[in-house]
């Protein structure tokens, strides 16, 4: 899970670099798709670090009832 949550922010750091680039930062905006595409992709894996980060905080945390 660790591993999971390093390598999902190390992403989101990745992603965000590369808008310094300025052949990145016109292909990002010239190609509607592309930019739809990597903009998505940064979506998804920020909603799942949030869902990762959440569930490792509770993890262990009341469930007992349910194997009951």
């Amino acid at each position: 899970m660790v591993v999971f949550l390093v390598l999902s922010a190390l992403y989101l750091f990745g992603w965000g670099l590369m808008f310094d680039s300025d052949t990145f930062r016109w292909t990002f905006v010239q190609w509607g798709f592309f930019g739809a595409a990597t903009s998505l992709s940064a979506l998804l894996d920020l909603i799942g670090l949030t869902v990762g980060i959440m569930c490792r905080l509770n993890f262990d945390k009341g469930l007992a009832h349910y194997r009951e």
